[in-house]
């Protein structure tokens, strides 16, 4: 069950975190070859007074002589089950980078992706029903 955590700057309007939920979902669709139910996508926000890059909150980079920096920032994290070769992962690192590079919304974007191999004991889920 594929996640993925996307860590990026607060401001982005609901329409564009829809978008950023869709193209991952179909990048990791494509990319893994698994069904939409089982992809997970987690937006994370953190206030641009509180991440630095070069020095430079972002908060300042939006700001008076930084505007040349205020580029917008992306980590993203995908969990995946154990198991793969390095090899394997490279190519869906890359496989990310190279599809996600294609959407406007990551445009002109710092895109760093950090591939996280989990035992698959880890990945047990229970479903309550009541």
């Amino acid at each position: 069950m594929p996640t993925v955590r996307i860590t990026t700057v607060a401001g982005k309007t609901v329409q564009e975190k829809q978008t950023m939920v869709t193209i991952l979902t179909e990048v990791i669709e494509r990319v893994m070859d698994r069904h939409p139910k089982y992809i997970r996508v987690i937006i994370d926000e953190f206030a641009p007074e509180n991440y630095a890059l070069m020095g430079i909150t972002f908060k300042d980079r939006r700001e008076g002589e930084n505007k040349d920096l205020a580029q917008d920032d992306f980590i993203m994290e995908f969990f995946i089950k154990a198991g793969r070769t390095p090899e394997v992962i490279d190519e869906l690192s890359d496989a990310f980078m190279a599809e996600v590079k294609k959407h406007p919304i990551f445009a002109g974007g710092d895109i760093r992706i950090i591939v996280t191999e989990m035992a698959a004991a880890n990945f047990k889920i229970d479903f309550y029903a009541e």
